[in-house]
This record gives structure tokens, sequence and C-alpha cells, in this order.
């Protein structure tokens, strides 16, 4: 999958953002060998893929493919697996399930 620097910046600068937004925050998806990490001095190197995680408030999904980045803060599950399908045509559930 090609990174576009325009999507992965964006993706990189909300991500950091969580940890001053939420006082808890717990990444909950699968660490993907190009990760975040939430010390904010350290640098983020590449953030692409689908990233979840849990706060007080709610799940934080952060996704990016190509030039595009879905964020969903906060919504139940099947709205944010509807936003997944609208803007990407596919949900991560049916991502996994054709990697099987």
């Amino acid at each position: 999958m090609q990174i576009e620097p325009a999507a992965d910046r964006f993706a990189q600068i909300y991500a950091r953002s969580l940890s001053q937004r939420y006082e808890q925050l717990e990444e909950v998806s699968e660490p993907s060998p190009q990760t975040i990490t939430q010390d904010q001095d350290a640098k983020i190197e590449v953030l692409n893929g689908r990233h979840a995680w849990t706060t007080e408030e709610g799940a934080v999904i952060i996704e990016q493919q190509r030039d595009t980045v879905l964020v969903c803060e906060s919504l139940d599950a099947s709205t944010t697996q509807a936003m997944e399908r609208e803007v990407f045509g596919t949900t991560a559930m049916q991502k996994s399930q054709k990697e099987r």
C-alpha cells in the first residue's frame, strides 16, 4: 500500500493529540510494525492502516488508506462500520475475514 505524505502526516498529528484530549486512552487494535507511541516526544514515523483506541468517551478509530483518512470518535460500532463502508467500500471486519 502506497503511503501519501499529507494523509500520513494528518493521521500522525491526530493520533498524537488523543493523549492530550483523553485521560483514559488505550490502543486496542493489533499494533502494526509501523505504529504510534503515546510518548509526545517520540517521533511517529508512519500511521497507516486502521488503529483503534478506547477512551472514557468511547471508541476512537483512525484509518488511513492511500490519500484518505477516516476518523471516528465516540460512535457506536454499527455507525463506524457504515462510515468505513461509505468511505473505503469495506469495513475492518470484512477485511479481516478476507485475509483468513
